[in-house]
């Protein structure tokens, strides 16, 4: 293996501040296994933009990632990048309904989360989304539950009276 060869390329950046774990997070399998082994406080490592290895995961909808990731460092789940973007508006903007399911498992809290033009991820799943586009419609639908649960539905009805939110 090269780790084993070279165990310090773990921690070489490349020109935009990625680690080998970023570029591991959006393919899963052993390549991912091995560096959190080598180094597991590269979890929590960010590139030049504030990316997150879970950013990675959550964009290429690798659930085994994520789910390592998350139980490494749970934390990751709330971290934003230099735009104010979590995890979870990065499956939402990518369709990847599965990994939007396990963030939101892990912390529902930011289904509510403005970036930093004002979107939560409802709108970069719905601002994407087609008729013929079923992956970002079900991102949206996933949402739903967790905005009508803490009554972002009724604010926006009541913000914006005779108009149906949805």
């Amino acid at each position: 293996h090269l780790l084993a060869a070279a165990p310090n390329s773990v921690r070489v950046r490349d020109e935009r501040g990625k680690l080998p774990i970023h570029l591991a997070a959006g393919k899963g399998g052993e390549a991912l296994e091995l560096i959190l082994a080598a180094a597991p406080q590269a979890v929590l490592a960010t590139d030049s933009e504030g990316v997150l290895p879970l950013h990675h995961a959550a964009c290429h909808g690798c659930v085994d990632a994520a789910e390592q990731l998350l139980a490494a460092a749970p934390e990751a789940a709330t971290a934003s990048d230099v735009r104010r973007q979590l995890p979870i508006h990065w499956a939402a903007s990518n369709g990847k309904t599965a990994v939007l399911q396990r963030l939101l498992a892990a912390a529902p809290a930011c289904a509510r989360r403005w970036d930093f033009v004002g979107h939560t991820p409802l709108h970069h799943a719905l601002g994407l989304a087609s008729e013929e586009d079923e992956l970002h419609l079900d991102a949206a639908r996933a949402l739903l539950p967790f905005l009508t649960a803490v009554g972002v539905l009724d604010a926006i009805a009541r913000a914006l009276p005779g108009a149906d939110p949805l």
